[in-house]
C-alpha cells in the first residue's frame, strides 16, 4: 500500500513538473492588428500600378486604408471588407473584383515578420485568379519626408530621375511639377496619411515614399503617373531615387 501510494505521488510531482514547463512554454499571442498598425505597405500592381495600405486609429477604432491612383477607401477593423484571419494574416477588399491578403510569419519568439501579399481577382465573368503582388512593409516612423513646406523656389528636393519625356524637378506644398519636352507641369497634390505619398486629386498622378525599393537600398519616390485623357491606362511606374 505504501509502495503504490509512493508511485502515485511521484507520478503527480512529475505530472504537475511537466505542466509547469508547458506553462513556461506557451506565448501569449498579441492582436495581429496591433502588431502591424504603425507599418505602411507599398503594393506593386501589374494591372493596376502602385498601392499603399496602412491604419489608423480613430478612438477606440482602428481603420485600413487603402489607396492607388483611382482609389481611396477605408473601412473598420473587422467588417465586410477588412477581416483578421487568425493571427497570421488579414484580407481587405480593395475593389469590386479584387482583394488582397497580406500574410505574416512568426518566429520561436513570435516575432512577426512580413511574408507576402496574395490577391484575388474576378474577371468579370465569374473566373477568379490567384497571384501574389510584389511588396514591402515599412515602419511609418521611417518614411522619408519627401517635400518642403512652405518654401521657395530654389529650396526644394530633388531626384535623380530622367527617363522618356519626363523629369521630376520637386515637390513642394501643394505642388508636384514635371518638366516635359522643355515644359514644365504642376500638379496639385493630398498628402496620404501621415506624410507617405501624394496623389493628385485628378487622379493622374501618385506617389509613395520609401525608404527603400526591390533591395536598391536607396531613398526612393514610386510613382506613377496617367496621361491626361480620360479612359486611359496607366502610362508608366517609376522609382525615383531621392536626392537632398
Amino acid at each position: 500500500m505504501k509502495k503504490a501510494t509512493l508511485i502515485m505521488i511521484t507520478l503527480m510531482t512529475l505530472l504537475a513538473i511537466s505542466c509547469k514547463k508547458e506553462d513556461i512554454k506557451k506565448i501569449t499571442i498579441t492582436p495581429l492588428v496591433e502588431e502591424i498598425k504603425d507599418n505602411y505597405f507599398a503594393i506593386e500592381d501589374p494591372l493596376n500600378g502602385f498601392g499603399i495600405l496602412y491604419f489608423k486609429t480613430q478612438g477606440s477604432n482602428l481603420y485600413v486604408y487603402f489607396q492607388d491612383i483611382n482609389t481611396n477607401i477605408s473601412y473598420i477593423e473587422n467588417s465586410d471588407n477588412f477581416k483578421i484571419l487568425g493571427d497570421s494574416s488579414i484580407t481587405v477588399v480593395v475593389s469590386e473584383r479584387k482583394s488582397i491578403t497580406l500574410n505574416f510569419n512568426r518566429n520561436v519568439d513570435n516575432e512577426i515578420s512580413f511574408k507576402n501579399c496574395s490577391y484575388i481577382r474576378n474577371n468579370g465573368v465569374g473566373l477568379n485568379f490567384f497571384g501574389y503582388y510584389y511588396t514591402e512593409m515599412y515602419s511609418v516612423s521611417k518614411a522619408p519626408f519627401f517635400y518642403i513646406k512652405n518654401t521657395s523656389l530654389e529650396d526644394r528636393i530633388g531626384y535623380n530621375f530622367n527617363i522618356r519625356d519626363y523629369s521630376f524637378i520637386n515637390i513642394e506644398e501643394p505642388k508636384f511639377e514635371i518638366i516635359s519636352n522643355g515644359n514644365f507641369i504642376s500638379y496639385t497634390f493630398n498628402v496620404i496619411g501621415n506624410n507617405l505619398g501624394f496623389a493628385s486629386s485628378n487622379e493622374l498622378i501618385f506617389g509613395i515614399s520609401v525608404p527603400y525599393w526591390k533591395n536598391n537600398n536607396k531613398i526612393s519616390l514610386l510613382v506613377q503617373t496617367k496621361d491626361a485623357l480620360p479612359n486611359v491606362a496607366l502610362r508608366n511606374l517609376h522609382d525615383v531615387a531621392i536626392r537632398y
